[in-house]
């Protein structure tokens, strides 16, 4: 690597690793619903089954600026058997329609899980806490990594009375060597299981929000000049 009029800069490596951790509240709650039917006919199974999956639409409908996106993940109708004998007559059909909802104001979040669970039988797990893919919060960690590795480059490039001249690598953590991988971001979660049940209009699920960790890591090489070691 050269400087601005070419000529080649000498000097030993200094090579380091920055890291950064951050603990930030969450932005997004992520709740599985889920509606069942069971019934000897087929057709009443479907009937039932797109009836509660309206009566779901129809709370999420009443939470829609709450809502990020609503999204059916599986729509299953499968015939049940009395045993497992060979050639066994169908006794009957269960279906489920299974939806993920992200919701992104947390202050209804308890009010729309206990309307939910009051859908006739409706399974409702959740919440899982996140954030977004791109959230600022993961931005100012990464960038946070960045001055640490800097600052600890300067640190030992001091301790030897030598000064950085150029940066000459810079990657996320193990893009330059190899250690034991680690994750850009742990996500804190809770989770947790409601049936449907009859659910007053006055009563809510106390909720707290889980606190997620961010860790970024980077690692970089700069050039510094010789070292005073006299």
């Amino acid at each position: 690597m050269g400087d601005a009029t070419g000529t080649a800069v000498t000097g030993p490596l200094v090579t380091v690793r920055g890291e950064a951790v951050a603990e930030v509240p969450p932005e997004l709650a992520q709740v599985a619903v889920a509606v069942v039917a069971r019934d000897r006919d087929r057709d009443r199974v479907v009937r039932d089954l797109d009836e509660r999956a309206r009566a779901v639409d129809a709370v999420l409908d009443r939470f829609a600026d709450a809502v990020e996106r609503v999204e059916t993940d599986t729509v299953r109708v499968t015939p049940q058997f009395a045993s497992s004998k060979p050639r066994e007559k169908v006794s009957g059909y269960e279906g489920s329609v299974r939806r993920t909802v992200v919701v992104h104001r947390f202050e209804v979040l308890g009010d729309l899980l206990a309307l939910l669970s009051g859908v006739e039988l409706t399974t409702v797990t959740g919440p899982w806490w996140s954030l977004r893919p791109q959230s600022e919060a993961v931005r100012a960690v990464r960038v946070a990594a960045v001055h640490d590795a800097v600052r600890r480059a300067r640190e030992y490039a001091g301790a030897l009375g030598a000064t950085l001249l150029t940066l000459e690598e810079l990657a996320d953590s193990d893009l330059l060597s190899a250690p034991e991988p680690r994750p850009m971001a742990v996500a804190g979660a809770a989770a947790q299981a409601f049936r449907g049940a009859p659910a007053p209009e006055t009563f809510s699920f106390d909720l707290t929000p889980a606190p997620q960790v961010v860790h970024a890591a980077v690692e970089a090489r700069f050039r510094a000049t010789a070292p005073d070691l006299g």
